[in-house]
């Protein structure tokens, strides 16, 4: 070890050859396990942290930064609307619980898939339809109220 510390290092800083340094002043500066460098008997530049001479200068305990995406908490799952949509097909409006079904099969497998503004949007799509299907549910039975009213009151007169 005595031997290495008298070594030359040269480090490539932005393109720029700097040095050359001691590993005594390697280890009081910022070199990481990236940077390029170059001593004696080297044939070209390599990674500090791939030269033994330098290899105590990195610890290896620290572990890897985890990449952006991980690191970010996943927002929460829209509102599926698929039991609504069910009970509006089976009870109310086949044709709007249909498309109400299909748009909320969807919300859970763009969430998973981590596109949330599409299960956002497939969410809001199976939200609009279920409920369109009850209001024209609704306003069909309040009409068949009006005409069966009306029919009986025509019998009565």
């Amino acid at each position: 070890m005595e031997e290495e510390k008298g070594i030359g290092f040269y480090v490539l800083e932005k393109g720029e050859r700097k040095g050359p340094y001691t590993i005594e002043e390697l280890r009081q500066g910022k070199l990481s396990p990236d940077t390029l460098v170059w001593t004696e008997g080297e044939t070209g530049w390599r990674k500090a942290g791939e030269m033994p001479a330098l290899a105590g200068l990195f610890p290896s305990s620290i572990p890897p930064v985890p990449p952006a995406e991980e690191a970010a908490p996943r927002p929460p799952m829209p509102k599926t609307w698929l039991v609504e949509s069910i009970l509006v097909m089976v009870l109310c409006c086949l044709p709007f619980g249909l498309v109400g079904l299909v748009y909320a099969s969807k919300v859970e497998t763009a969430y998973w898939a981590k596109d949330y503004a599409q299960a956002a949007r497939y969410s809001r799509s199976a939200k609009v339809w279920t409920l369109w299907g009850v209001g024209v549910s609704a306003g069909l039975v309040v009409l068949y109220v009006i005409v069966l009213l009306l029919c009986l009151l025509a019998e009565s007169l």
